[in-house]
């Protein structure tokens, strides 16, 4: 017989409930139904597959040792929701098998043998809180983290562990746990801070409400598992891969400074102010192969005073600089054991920087050494795989840019070289005028391009001045500028009137169809009579300042630029210039930018010029080329400034 006021039942050897008690089929949701449905589909309908299984295991476990019970904790259904969790002990008799719930206090202790087993051979903590009395209770595992005074089996601590929380977690927790009840959630997992005898633990905690027993009391069991290692191992993981990052975006940023250097120092430069925070270093010094020697320039934490001795260092000394830009290998010595066993007789670094560590990065291109940087350290350090990956990665940016800046530096030698060969090395003299000039190369291709400035002094004391600015900023505008220059040059010996030495030069190089032009302002000038002829191509109008103080721009009539349409008109505009005035020719480059249109930038160098009339030509033409550097452009520029002599005056050009 079953007893009526113990959740009992009879199974018979198919599974099937033969018999079972009321509390037993409110238990189990029977309730209304008849005796002799399977037991374990019966619970899988309700629980799912895993209570099923539990079911089967106990009735499997009796039946294994007919007479001796199996014991299992089981989960079952309620109308509320919440789970109960019971002890039940299955008896096997004969072919059936009875089942009931074991009761009584110290079969609710016994139901946590399970639990807490589980907990220490998982390595976990195991506690309940039971929000109706106020009692929280430690059954043991791992991490013991909650109140410390309580009874490692189970003494009540009440709600003091919360104090052992970290207060900015505590309110938080708190909240998580009051939401377990009816109504609310039946489980959740978090993450608090936990104070342990050695500090501030992580604590994971999964919190479930359950009820130990059929009419047992309403408990929240958490099952703790200190995460602070892998919180820890989590953030050095977040901490190097955020220095990773970092480092890349210091590094992109030195690689583009390394691209826009144009000249060794500045190059030089940025390797000392940026490289080596990359790699976490406290000092740098650069070392460029100059001839037979090195050349060094360093930046913090370097002493003055000893660098004589590290540049009398040969290239092809047996020392770190020299063997490893020598060899084009990097060194990475971690410390001064490390350093007095590989270098003994090498001290020079050493002392140089009072690095206790360093690294030398050989800078890789063409087939001969180029130099190297040096990063110190001032404790020991050992690069990463990814340090020293990148540190070669640097060697060849910075091998590139040098051999870039150097073949740039060459070239640009050779075109400046070439723009002064079609440039006048002298202006002739010319009685009774003074003469200034100015040019400034383009920053940008090959700094060489196609303005010009030219004086012709003609027999009869009379003078032909002309400025003008071909097309383009490489070695075909300087040639074709010379072309320009030269034919201009023939046809003035045989005529004196700009215009028409314009439109014969027009002609012939329209007829050439080179795709290519040029403009050009010609002035014919008296300076005893002021007489003047102006013949201008496209160019810039003049500037002309009088002895009273005023300054004009003059816009003369005139053609299209040189080259474009042959049979061209270009009339010459006569005017007379007062003794003592000032004409300021210019091209395009000193008074146009994109940000300024060319008639501010006119205004602007006339008042320069103005400012400084009574200083004399050169003054005037250094003072109207520096406008050119507030424009901002990248084009050449050329000044042409010229003085007619006040009355008694006799005075030569000047160059």
């Amino acid at each position: 017989m079953l007893d009526p006021a113990v959740a009992a039942a009879r199974v018979g050897a198919d599974g099937r409930i033969l018999a079972r008690t009321p509390r037993f089929a409110r238990a189990v949701g029977l309730l209304g139904e008849a005796p002799g449905q399977p037991l374990p589909s019966l619970i899988g309908d309700r629980l799912g597959p895993d209570a099923r299984e539990a079911w089967r295991e106990l009735v499997r476990e009796a039946r294994a040792t007919p007479g001796r019970p199996a014991t299992k904790v089981v989960e079952l259904p309620t109308a509320d929701g919440i789970a109960v969790v019971c002890l039940f002990e299955a008896v096997a008799h004969g072919p059936d098998t009875v089942l009931r719930e074991l009761r009584g206090h110290s079969e609710l202790e016994a139901q946590l043998v399970h639990f807490r087993l589980a907990a220490k051979l998982g390595g976990f903590g195991l506690w309940t809180w039971d929000p109706d009395s106020g009692t929280w209770r430690w059954h043991g595992g791992r991490p013991r983290l909650h109140a410390p005074d309580a009874d490692a089996e189970g003494g009540d601590a009440g709600p003091r562990w919360l104090a052992d929380v970290h207060p900015e977690d505590r309110a938080d927790l708190t909240r998580r746990i009051e939401a377990l009840r009816p109504g609310g959630v039946d489980e959740d997992r978090t993450m608090f801070r936990v104070r342990g005898a050695d500090g501030w633990h992580w604590v994971e905690s999964h919190m479930r409400r359950l009820r130990l027993g059929i009419d047992g009391r309403d408990v929240i069991v958490g099952v703790d598992h200190d995460q602070t290692e892998v919180v820890r191992l989590r953030a050095e993981a977040e901490r190097r891969l955020s220095a990773a990052r970092e480092r890349g975006e210091r590094l992109a940023e030195v690689s583009a400074a390394l691209i826009r250097a144009v000249t060794e120092d500045e190059l030089s430069a940025v390797m000392l102010d940026r490289v080596a925070p990359v790699f976490g270093g406290t000092g740098a010094l650069v070392a460029l192969v100059d001839h037979d020697r090195l050349r060094m320039s360093f930046g913090p934490g370097v002493r003055a005073d000893l660098m004589p001795a590290l540049e009398r260092i040969a290239p092809t000394a047996d020392r770190p600089l020299g063997w490893a830009i020598r060899t084009g290998e990097p060194i990475f010595v971690e410390s001064l054991a490390e350093h007095t066993a590989g270098w003994p007789d090498a001290p020079e670094l050493i002392e140089a920087t009072d690095a206790r560590a360093y690294a030398i990065i050989p800078f890789a291109g063409g087939d001969r050494p180029i130099g190297g940087l040096a990063v110190t350290y001032d404790r020991e350090h050992r690069p990463t795989q990814d340090e020293r990956a990148l540190m070669r990665t640097f060697g060849q940016l910075a091998g590139q840019a040098i051999e870039r800046i150097r073949l740039q530096q060459a070239r640009a030698e050779l075109a400046e070289a070439l723009q002064r060969t079609m440039l006048p090395a002298r202006l002739p003299v010319v009685p009774g005028l003074e003469v200034a000039v100015r040019y400034a190369p383009a920053r940008d291709g090959l700094s060489v391009g196609g303005d010009w400035y030219d004086v012709i002094a003609r027999d009869d004391g009379t003078a032909l001045v002309a400025i003008g600015d071909a097309q383009g900023h490489d070695v075909d505008a300087a040639a074709f500028m010379g072309q320009v220059r030269t034919t201009k040059r023939a046809f003035a010996a045989e005529d004196a009137d700009p215009g028409r030495v314009l439109r014969r030069t027009n002609d012939l190089l329209a007829a050439l169809h080179r795709d290519a032009f040029a403009s050009c302002t010609l002035l014919g000038i008296d300076p005893a009579t002021g007489a003047c002829a102006v013949g201008r191509a496209g160019h810039v109008p003049m500037i002309v300042l009088t002895p009273d103080g005023r300054s004009q721009v003059l816009e003369t009539p005139g053609g299209p630029v040189l080259g474009i349409l042959e049979g061209a008109d270009y009339p010459t505009h006569e005017l007379r210039l007062t003794p003592g005035s000032i004409v300021v020719l210019v091209t395009d480059g000193v008074v146009e930018s994109r940000e300024r249109p060319i008639d501010i930038g006119l205004q602007r160098a006339a008042e320069r010029a103005r400012g400084c009339a009574d200083a004399g030509v050169e003054a005037i033409a250094d003072a109207v080329l520096a406008a050119a550097d507030e424009t901002g452009n990248v084009d050449d520029a050329a000044v042409l400034v010229l003085r007619l002599p006040l009355p008694g005056e006799r005075t030569a050009a000047r160059v």
